[in-house]
């Protein structure tokens, strides 16, 4: 689907006045962040792992919690970490568990199986994990919505932390002590969309800070602190899977967290990256290896066999076990998008007949529902519009929905509340399963309902938001290097996007497997050779190699990036999208 392109209104003349020394092409994009002021600037650019990072006490329950963990492990009480499977809850689980063994716990991990238990906690987990005689369960990454599961495990005697990031319910379950920076009337602590990593972590630094406090030893005590911050790749690899904003305390703990990723002491991490053959040519591994490459390896786990291979990959010290582990994520990774191609193949026809309306709801059967949340975030990338996706698997329904910003899907799901049994997510991902067959159609006609309301008047036509128009000249080594400055990229603060109008197509080629890229050397012949670069365009191959030829004037839309090959360095236009000028 062609995009609209929209360019950033222009900052006024006013906004570059109050800040001289700054470059008005990065005063645009530092306003276009939301970045307006000079302490607001000073914090996005200037943070300090010690400074820039929240007490962990001013979560409301923490004080509690931390005591209950520590009474816990000084009577030697079974302790579990009760993770979610995806690549956030498995990072969790890891740092968690990990902490919890330095400070002498007896602690298990318990990881649900995707399709046969579904997210959360489960009763029947609930009651396996009682009479293996545990004491305390910890979730991480799940638990605010599984009420009726706390009661359960309260009656059974098992008292429960919960540590989660997600929305919040209606009805609190009943437990111990949670966790939730979102949760109101405990909401004192002051940055609220933390990961559900970030919440583990939060209580890391809580466990690692009481237990500091407690040493004589100021060698022991630094210790700690290297510990803390060694747990720091995993904490980035959760986050960024995760897709909460990359700002605030998020930005700070992706930052440092990718400089420890850069040097994992992790075997199992060492050999995943090595399978997926990224960080070569000492290029460093960004937030876009992590969601691109990491995160769907370690999320391969659970959607085709079990999350534990996961976890056990990145808890390992045995090398040997590490190179199967990485092995048997990679033919599961293979395996995953086999699998969801197939799925978005045979629903795509009915997918294309529903683009009259503004949600497509796409029902089938034996679709795995690992499986069917990345067909609903194929669908709604591609046609920009809320989609649903309904599968019947073994006498369940079970569904998984992905939205688009005017359309909070977990608001719009509450207002369906008494058509499922289980329902959780975020305003733009959702799970579900529904109470039984004959609730479908009410469903679907009711979130139907939900989404015409929401978005009348809405342009589904995908936009393309452009940062600013430059031109090639402005382009250089020290642009390069204050554009960089705004890294970590991801959600909040994404990697700027530039215009460049009317070049020339110098030459151009296919280039990658099966020829998908395009490759073009654009520039204008009338002006020095400084003024002409490469573009490379993954995956524009078929959609406008036939197209374009030598010759013809171009507008361009493209991300800046710095090319490392053979030893050589170079900048790069990585091209999103570009228009032929007629």
């Amino acid at each position: 689907m062609s995009k609209k392109w929209q360019v950033v209104p222009k900052i006024s003349v006013e906004q570059q006045k109050l800040f001289p020394e700054i470059n008005p092409i990065i005063l645009q994009l530092l306003v276009n962040r939301g970045f307006r002021e000079q302490s607001s600037i000073e914090e996005f650019f200037n943070f300090d792992y010690r400074q820039g990072l929240h007490n962990p006490f001013l979560f409301s329950d923490m004080k509690k919690t931390v005591s209950k963990i520590f009474t816990t492990i000084a009577e030697n009480k079974k302790i579990v970490v009760y993770g979610d499977y995806d690549a956030d809850g498995v990072c969790a689980s890891v740092i968690l568990v990990k902490t919890l063994q330095e400070l002498g716990a007896k602690v298990n991990v318990y990881l649900p199986h995707r399709d046969k238990e579904g997210y959360g906690l489960n009763t029947k987990a609930i009651k396996f994990l009682a009479k293996e005689k545990t004491e305390l369960l910890i979730t991480v990454d799940c638990g605010i919505s599984n009420y009726e599961e706390v009661v359960l495990a309260n009656q059974l005697g098992l008292e429960v932390i919960i540590t989660d990031h997600h929305h919040i319910p209606e009805r609190l379950p009943p437990a111990f002590a949670i966790l939730n920076p979102k949760v109101a009337g405990k909401k004192t602590y002051p940055f609220g969309d933390l990961a559900g990593v970030g919440v583990a972590f939060k209580l890391i630094q809580a466990l690692v800070k009481h237990h500091q406090a407690n040493l004589a030893d100021e060698g022991l005590k630094l210790s700690w602190e290297g510990f803390e911050k060694w747990l720091l790749d995993l904490v980035a690899i959760g986050t960024v899977a995760d897709c909460v904003p990359l700002l605030g305390e998020n930005r700070i703990l992706v930052k440092y967290g990718l400089t420890v990723l850069n040097k994992t002491r992790l075997v199992g991490l060492r050999e995943l990256i090595k399978t997926a053959r990224i960080g070569k040519n000492n290029n460093p591994l960004t937030t876009r290896e992590i969601s691109f490459q990491i995160a769907p390896r370690l999320n391969a786990a659970g959607r085709i066999n079990h999350a534990n291979n996961a976890f056990q990959l990145l808890i390992t010290t045995s090398v040997a076990e590490a190179k199967q582990l990485a092995a048997d994520l990679e033919r599961d990774n293979n395996q995953r998008q086999r699998l969801t191609d197939k799925i978005i193949e045979e629903t795509r026809e009915q997918a294309e007949s529903q683009l009259k309306q503004k949600l497509l709801f796409i029902l089938g059967k034996d679709w795995p529902a690992s499986l069917i949340g990345l067909v609903a975030g194929k669908f709604a990338d591609e046609f920009n519009r809320p989609v649903i996706v309904v599968s019947e698997v073994d006498d369940k329904i079970v569904g998984s929905g992905r939205s688009i910003s005017p359309f909070n899907i977990i608001e719009a799901l509450e207002k369906v509340a008494d058509c499922f049994s289980h329902f959780g997510g975020h305003a733009q991902a959702c799970g579900f399963s529904l109470k039984e067959k004959k609730v479908i159609k009410k469903f679907r006609k009711k979130i139907v309902n939900l989404a015409n309301r929401a978005l009348a008047g809405f342009d589904f036509t995908p936009t393309l938001q452009i940062d600013t128009e430059i031109n090639l000249s402005q382009i250089d080594w020290p642009f390069y290097q204050e554009i960089s400055r705004f890294a970590p990229f991801g959600l909040g603060d994404p990697e700027p996007i530039f215009l460049t109008r009317n070049l020339s197509v110098l030459s151009h080629r296919q280039v990658g497997q099966n020829g998908k890229h395009l490759k073009l050397f654009i520039g204008n012949p009338t002006e020095e050779q400084a003024n002409q670069m490469d573009g490379i365009g993954f995956n524009l191959a078929d959609e406008f190699l036939d197209k374009i030829k030598v010759g013809d004037k171009i507008d361009l839309v493209y991300h800046l990036t710095a090319n490392q090959w053979n030893g050589n360095e170079q900048l790069q236009l990585k091209m999103i999208d570009l228009k032929i000028i007629k």
